[in-house]
């Protein structure tokens, strides 16, 4: 059988033939693998244009990814696609060493099932799904695999009882603060930043007081989950409490005791926080029981603290180009292209918040 190699350069057609007749031999005896066949067609393709072919097995590809990852990300992203990346590789096996682009649309339904299997909910399960999907879309950018295929995959339907997450009442929120103010007075601390700020636990339980200006009454600060830099203005309420406090220097945590806490655990932030609910009567219904590796969920959480502080501003008339911007809401970049916003329109949304 004859084949013409397409190359007019005498050396590079010998070499082209070379290659093809080892592959065809290799074929014939059965010994043609994969990886010897990327081999071959990496050397056929540097001899015709001068240029090394990379190829990526789905584990070099990853670990080339978490790389990029590690370097852009907060640690607590990396730390999570990390987590999510060993659990996809370990459930691929011997799949993991094959081409990233020979992964298939039913493997990864496959890997969601095993994560659903062992106690994760519908939301993780999916959101697992879009991290993956972030690591093969960059293989795609790069001209690495054609097509991604998480892009296959219809979201699962949530597996959460009754209704969904929910802000805290202003009722639930006096109580959290009354309680947070006659335990750990930090909790109180706390609980008014996440409810004035409308910040993340991680990020307003970090927060320093060089994060504060007091003269400017504005409170800065970045972001742990999202990398955006913020700016809020301060509440009367929250500049009132936070004046009443000792600040030991400029860089001291505005909450040492909870600044030094675990953010996960049954000692971590989160179950401790659980606890202040309950000791302020405040309860929440529980929408996924957690099994195996998957955890409770729950109606309200200190996260409800943020869906107060928007849902207030809302109930309060205040326009949603500004609550979005309060919040910091990644969808919100198209809104911000256009919008401007100086710190006395964003101190409109804040003044809107009731005193506590």
């Amino acid at each position: 059988m004859k084949r013409s190699t397409k190359e007019t350069d005498r050396k590079k057609a010998m070499q082209t033939a070379v290659s093809l007749e080892k592959a065809a031999v290799m074929a014939e005896r059965g010994a043609l693998t994969e990886a010897s066949a990327r081999n071959i067609l990496a050397d056929i393709f540097q001899t015709s244009t001068g240029q090394r072919l990379n190829f990526y097995t789905v584990r070099a590809w990853f670990d080339y990814w978490l790389l990029q990852v590690e370097e852009g990300r907060a640690a607590g992203s990396y730390t999570r696609y990390q987590s999510v990346s060993n659990r996809f590789l370990g459930f691929l096996g011997e799949r993991s060493e094959s081409g990233i682009e020979t992964i298939r649309p039913d493997e990864i339904a496959a890997f969601r099932a095993s994560e659903v299997k062992s106690g994760r909910g519908a939301t993780t399960a999916n959101a697992n799904v879009k991290t993956l999907g972030v690591a093969f879309g960059l293989a795609k950018r790069h001209g690495i695999i054609t097509t991604d295929p998480t892009k296959a995959l219809t979201p699962l339907r949530k597996t959460q009882k009754g209704g969904g997450k929910e802000p805290f009442t202003m009722e639930e929120v006096k109580a959290l603060v009354a309680e947070g103010n006659e335990g750990d007075k930090e909790w109180k601390t706390l609980i008014l930043c996440a409810f004035y700020l409308g910040g993340r636990l991680q990020t307003m339980a970090t927060l320093r007081w060089s994060n504060i200006d007091l003269a400017k009454k504005t409170a800065s600060f970045r972001e742990r989950k999202t990398g955006l830099a913020m700016t809020i203005p301060l509440h009367p309420t929250l500049e009132s409490h936070l004046l009443s406090l000792t600040a030991p220097d400029a860089d001291a945590p505005l909450m040492p005791r909870i600044a030094a806490m675990p953010s996960s655990g049954r000692s971590g932030r989160s179950e401790q926080f659980k606890k202040l609910m309950a000791r302020a009567g405040v309860t929440a219904a529980k929408l996924q029981d957690g099994k195996g590796a998957g955890h409770d969920v729950y109606s309200k959480s200190f996260h409800s603290l943020r869906r107060s502080f928007v849902t207030e501003q809302a109930n309060a008339g205040v326009d949603i180009d500004i609550r979005k911007k309060l919040a910091g809401h990644a969808s919100d970049e198209m809104s911000e292209h256009y919008t401007t916003r100086d710190i006395t329109t964003l101190r409109k949304g804040i003044d809107s918040l009731p005193n506590l």
